[in-house]
């Protein structure tokens, strides 16, 4: 399915302005591969890991806060590390 069509199909409930204005801003995804690079990937993979990763830190702290449950510091401690792994290879990138 083209990018065109699978918008076609996310949108086609909507009868709206805002579809026009969201293909008018939105980057082809040809043009975001065409300006990758070795350098740019590493980039972008370092950065989603530090996501993914503080994604499942804030789990943790959330489990501990609103739900009562005790607070795993083993999978706290092992988030932080695979945080500091991904700002590790953000640096060196």
């Amino acid at each position: 399915m083209s990018d065109t069509n699978l918008i076609d199909a996310v949108f086609s409930n909507y009868d709206d302005d805002y579809t026009p204005f969201v293909r008018s801003r939105k980057k082809p995804p040809k043009a975001i591969y065409e300006n990758l690079d070795e350098s740019r990937c590493d980039l972008i993979h370092m950065a989603i890991g530090i996501a993914g990763e503080a994604g499942e830190l804030l789990d943790a702290i959330k489990k501990h806060v609103c739900y009562g449950q005790p607070l795993d510091m083993a999978n706290v401690v092992e988030e932080l590390g695979d945080i500091e792994f991904y700002c590790e290879g953000l640096r060196q990138a």
